[in-house]
């Protein structure tokens, strides 16, 4: 549960659990209901204060489906998503379901109308990582640079975690 107070992705669920707004401002859905255009808030940056733009999120996603990753639900919540399924599969670089149309404004294409498609987004595999931090190496993760309300301020594995308000946060800033 930790993860979902360090990092936050295009989409959360509100108290009636229903998909809103988290990185994403807005959107808007093709008449065919299979491509979801994502516009990103401008406020949102990393605990570092490095702006999230669209490239962000098509980077995080790229890698929850790399191969390399790992991951073993990156196909449950991002597999409707055009051209995830060979990314997963090592035969694709990119998904290209996933297009950046400028700094912030995401197209996503998904490969039938699916009615469940945002709520899926809400789920932690789809939260934005930052690049720069993930390249310092395999213990990247230890040193969370995330968007979330809270910061890592200490961690004794096993035993403690300790989280501080992220005073950059676009949303509500947790209270004192």
């Amino acid at each position: 549960s930790y993860i979902m107070q360090l990092y936050s992705g295009l989409l959360r669920f509100e108290k009636e659990l229903q998909p809103v707004g988290d990185i994403a401002e807005r959107w808007e859905i093709s008449s065919d209901r299979t491509t979801y255009t994502f516009f990103l808030r401008e406020d949102v940056v990393f605990h570092n204060g490095k702006k999230v733009t669209a490239y962000d999120v098509q980077y995080s996603w790229e890698r929850a489906c790399d191969p390399k990753t790992g991951s073993p639900v990156a196909q449950t919540y991002l597999g409707d998503i055009v051209g995830v399924n060979e990314k997963l599969a090592g035969q694709a670089d990119t998904i290209s379901g996933v297009k950046v149309l400028n700094d912030y404004t995401l197209e996503v294409t998904i490969d039938s109308p699916r009615n469940y498609f945002l709520a899926k987004l809400t789920y932690p595999t789809t939260y934005v990582v930052d690049e720069d931090s993930v390249k310092k190496g395999s213990t990247w993760w230890k040193n969370p640079n995330g968007t979330g309300p809270f910061k890592l301020k200490s961690w004794d594995y096993g035993n403690t975690l300790i989280l501080e308000r992220n005073e950059r946060y676009y949303g509500r800033v947790a209270s004192l």
